[in-house]
């Protein structure tokens, strides 16, 4: 027989359920919005047992932030694997992420809406940017780059350095994703933003679908150059031979030609002279 499950344990999963249905209210209407007896609504439950577990919207907002907070860390766990390249690791721990995004898309519509509209002071004002868990996270973060590039640097950046455009670059694509609101899930967007946070905004070039490749290194287009002014040097110097030869050439023939009418001339002279005696 399997064992009931105990208190805590359901007491956990009614609370999730609540966090889960809040976070659906404050999607549709807003926090400000939002009131309680809707959120015990949408949950299954009255207003009068939703208070056994929550004290208010505040409370509930709280634990939505902490639960999305242990959720993103947890992406950043991964199973030692000593034969993957930096760029693998990383497009594994960007699916993670943007995964967690399609799967909890209401949760992260509501923090950028509290990022983006909340006026200080304000119960969400803690997600704008919470000291503490900001801090845990970054420190976390810096840790994995470390871990994944074997070194305190990540190409030309220092470990903390590449976490934060990290962070940056894949918040900025999050937020134009949102705006949007594609059908499409975010995470088919892994291989652009990955391309674009390695390579940059001039090196990530496009494709006939918009993903981005490395365009040809700056050693080929010096190779090029220089083979073209390898080009324009053997054109002048064939030109410049050319028309040395050209030159001698011609001084030969002139004096080939002039040899030769000087004797003639010389000849008939000669011949005038005979006859004339």
């Amino acid at each position: 027989m399997s064992r009931r499950p105990r208190a805590p344990a359901i007491a956990n999963a009614v609370r999730d359920a609540m966090v889960d249905a809040a976070t659906r209210v404050f999607a549709q209407k807003g926090y400000d919005a939002a009131t309680m007896k809707e959120i015990a609504a949408e949950a299954g439950y009255t207003a009068p047992a939703f208070y056994n577990y929550f004290e208010g919207k505040e409370q509930l907002f709280e634990a939505l932030l902490a639960r999305t907070f242990e959720e993103t860390i947890a992406t950043l766990v991964e199973e030692p694997r000593a034969e993957k390249t930096f760029e693998a690791r990383l497009d594994a721990l960007m699916r993670r992420q943007f995964a967690l995004v399609d799967r909890r898309t209401d949760t992260f519509r509501v923090l950028m809406s509290a990022q983006v509209t909340s006026p200080a002071p304000h119960p969400t004002e803690g997600v704008r940017q919470p000291p503490e868990g900001y801090r845990r996270l970054m420190e976390l973060l810096t840790g994995w780059f470390a871990r994944a590039a074997g070194s305190s640097r990540v190409g030309v950046m220092s470990a903390p350095e590449a976490a934060m455009v990290y962070m940056a670059v894949t918040q900025a694509y999050h937020f134009q994703w949102m705006t949007v609101r594609p059908s499409a899930p975010f995470v088919e967007q892994v291989e652009r933003v990955r391309d674009v946070f390695l390579r940059g905004v001039l090196g990530a070039a496009r494709t006939s679908r918009g993903a981005a490749v490395s365009p040809p290194r700056r050693r080929a287009a010096k190779g090029i150059a220089s083979a073209k002014a390898r080009g324009r040097v053997s054109t002048k110097a064939r030109g410049r031979v050319s028309t040395k030869a050209r030159g001698r050439v011609s001084t030969k023939a002139r004096g080939r030609v002039s040899t030769k009418a000087r004797g003639r001339v010389s000849t008939r002279t000669q011949v005038g002279k005979g006859s004339k005696k």
